[in-house]
């Protein structure tokens, strides 16, 4: 009987699950589509970005973001060669389906565990920008050299599990019954607490922005236009979070996805060589074939009306 009232509503919810799943999928099928021009931008950023305040959180990201792509893209082409096998009647087709299936669930797990905690480092992020913003004397406090932000990194990522298995041996030696419920109580907090801390930092964008506005009569902020991209930052955060405050399975999938369009977007610079990418060769020749294609089968439909038209 207590079971049901422990349940969220919102996971109960067909609702709710129809939307979890939906945007889940849509989150990583637009992540793995967008990383390889963001990976361009990023690389292409390199050199410059080696001398600002924000470089260790910017590099860290961009590797949490290569590992998620490739975590994405193995079980996917795995399933992909497990079926070609599986037509060809090959006898191993079923061990490669079901190793996908298993990395598929363990990456779930490892992307859900490393999104959530890079969030503290999005939190970080947000506040970096609005101190050195607003007091720029505090850069040489807020810059983190490497050694500094690799400690920072093992910290956020070590401690959560170290802690879990003091839980577990804390429960063994003193009874589950006695003080599982106060574990559970401790653990609700804690992510209640870095939830609104995530949505804390995000609303730092606010006096970004109406600080930007107040300068948009100056010649360099009418050719870059910052506020837009500081207001495109604010709105994809918050609304994740918004999201992320009635089911973290939501914030844990979308998460690369802010990462992604934050960095795209934070200024004209990188959205400038985003555009720019479409200007390659490899992505005019599909365009091209595309149209070529469209083309190609308006006529044949013209000619079949006018035949019908004449007979």
């Amino acid at each position: 009987m207590n079971d049901t009232n422990n349940t969220s509503p919102f996971f109960t919810n067909p609702y709710n699950e129809t939307l979890i799943a939906i945007v889940s999928v849509s989150s990583q099928l637009l992540t793995i589509l967008i990383f390889p021009f963001y990976s361009n931008v990023y690389r292409k950023n390199l050199a410059r970005e080696k001398s600002t305040a924000l470089f260790q959180v910017t590099r860290h990201f961009y590797r949490i973001l290569k590992v998620y792509f490739l975590l994405c893209c193995v079980p996917i082409l795995g399933y992909i060669l497990g079926f070609v096998l599986l037509s060809l009647s090959l006898s191993f087709s079923f061990f490669i389906i079901t190793s996908s299936t298993f990395l598929l669930v363990v990456d779930a797990f490892l992307i859900g565990y490393i999104c959530r905690h890079s969030e503290c480092l999005l939190g970080i992020l947000a506040i970096q920008r609005f101190f050195l913003y607003f007091f720029a004397s505090t850069e040489k406090y807020l810059g983190l050299s490497e050694n500094g932000f690799s400690s920072l990194i093992r910290f956020i990522y070590l401690t959560p599990p170290i802690a879990a298995v003091l839980s577990i041996l804390f429960l063994i030696k003193y009874g589950f019954l006695e003080h599982m419920e106060n574990l559970m109580t401790v653990y609700t907090g804690i992510v209640t607490f870095l939830c609104f801390f995530s949505l804390f930092a995000a609303l730092l964008y606010i006096p970004l922005l109406i600080s930007i506005r107040k300068l948009s009569h100056l010649s360099s902020a009418k050719l870059n236009k910052p506020q837009r991209y500081i207001l495109w930052q604010l709105v994809v955060m918050t609304t994740v979070k918004c999201f992320s405050i009635h089911g973290t399975v939501i914030d844990g999938f979308c998460f690369p996805l802010v990462i992604q369009l934050t960095y795209l977007g934070c200024n004209k610079r990188n959205l400038d060589t985003l555009l720019g990418s479409f200007n390659n060769n490899w992505i005019k020749t599909i365009c091209s074939l595309l149209c070529r294609s469209t083309l190609r089968v308006a006529p044949q439909q013209n000619i079949y009306s006018i035949n019908v038209v004449n007979s």
